[in-house]
């Protein structure tokens, strides 16, 4: 099973190898440190959303099928408007949830809460399928799984938070699109008898943690990740953690860049419009500097040029303090303006004479967050789509 001895692949390559490194590998047994984690079989989640719920007679019939084939249904499972009681969508939620937890059939296996209208329904018996539905007379009640019993296989070379413990072991958790690098626990590792990547021509593949076994998660020296980044990373640099899989990474990976895609945009002048003004508005969209503008105007000669204007325009934003930080012009007869980070989002709009305004590329916020490099840093040199070493400190 994954994880059991605590250790990581280290036999097969030398630590100075770093052609042939196996994601997970710990590359170096002399300091590593490892803790155990369990990947675990997860309870099924499902939420009820209330709507509508607020004329006398208006009723909500739940029906729950135990996966030993018992339905648990009837009236002590309804909720139904009387003298106008309950009152709204978050009464008939909050009675539901009394009507389920005190039910005896369903006693132990199920645990009911309720906010806004919307009840949880936390089954305790992790792996197990429970059907979940309702009838309903002029309201609606929405059934949704929010948890999938059972869980998921955890990959081998992905960074890891600490999930909540099951029977007293910490748990791996894949990381969200909310999580802070504070929140990375450290690298799942190879076991040493998992000693291929799958599409290899060994017959012992396995890139994963099963459902329910421990793993060995390091968080001390040096471990073998994959740069899915779009450049090279370079010894000592800041290594970024996916948190989502926006930008077609997997969660967990390791890269060497941010993966945002910054916004440009380009302004063409158009031709002839000799001693005109040609002005245009820049205005942010999206970032920390939302809703502040800039006036780009100048009036060309008598035998005006797109270069002209362009250049004119180029001078403005290169002496404005701010808009030089965050705006990156180039170009010659058009201007290209880039934004100097992906979390900026642009518009331009014509305010004056003739100018084609276009959006070549959208903004796109980064996926992957960057670490702390007093905990992870990339210990050499890793080309784009290689595989290297990654340094964890405690």
């Amino acid at each position: 099973m994954p994880g059991q001895n605590g250790l990581g692949l280290t036999s097969y390559r030398s630590a100075s190898d770093t052609t042939r490194f196996v994601e997970g590998q710990i590359c170096d047994l002399r300091g590593a440190k490892c803790r155990t984690y369990r990947n675990p079989s997860l309870p099924q989640v499902s939420t009820i959303t209330i709507t509508g719920f607020g004329a006398d007679a208006d009723s909500i019939a739940l029906s729950i099928t135990r996966p030993d084939g018992v339905v648990v249904s009837g009236a002590s499972l309804t909720v139904t408007r009387a003298a106008s009681v309950p009152v709204d969508d978050a009464a008939a939620a909050a009675a539901l949830v009394l009507l389920v937890n005190a039910h005896a059939s369903l006693n132990g296996h199920v645990e009911a809460t309720s906010a806004l209208g919307v009840v949880t329904l936390t089954f305790q018996h992790p792996g197990l399928t429970y059907t979940v539905a309702t009838t309903v007379v002029a309201c609606v009640a929405t059934v949704a799984t929010s948890q999938t019993a059972g869980g998921s296989a955890f990959p081998l070379g992905r960074f890891t938070a600490s999930g909540t413990s099951v029977d007293g072991q910490p748990a791996l958790r894949a990381l969200t699109a909310s999580d802070t690098a504070a929140a990375i626990a450290g690298v799942v590792v190879r076991p040493d008898f998992e000693y291929a990547n799958a599409g290899s021509v060994l017959s012992t593949d396995v890139d994963s943690v099963p459902i329910g076994e421990l793993a060995s998660v390091i968080y001390e020296d040096c471990v073998a990740m994959r740069n899915n980044g779009s450049a090279a990373a370079s010894a000592g640099g800041t290594v970024y953690a996916v948190v989502a899989t926006t930008g077609g990474d997997e969660i967990g990976e390791a890269r060497s860049d941010t993966s945002g895609v910054a916004q440009v945009i380009t302004l063409t002048p158009g031709a002839g419009q000799n001693s005109v003004a040609v002005s245009v508005v820049i205005t942010v969209t999206a970032g920390e500097h939302v809703g502040k503008s800039l006036f780009l105007s100048t009036t060309a000669d008598g035998s005006m040029t797109a270069t002209e204007v362009c250049d004119a325009w180029r001078v403005i934003i290169n002496a404005d303090a701010f808009w030089s930080t965050i705006l990156i012009d180039s170009g010659t007869a058009t201007l290209i303006i880039t934004a100097a980070d992906s979390s900026i989002g642009l518009d331009a709009v014509q305010s004056n004479g003739t100018v084609t305004v276009d959006v070549a590329t959208t903004a796109r916020a980064p996926y992957a967050i960057p670490l702390d490099t007093k905990r992870f840093y990339w210990a050499e040199a890793v080309a784009a789509g290689a595989v290297g070493r990654v340094m964890c400190r405690a």
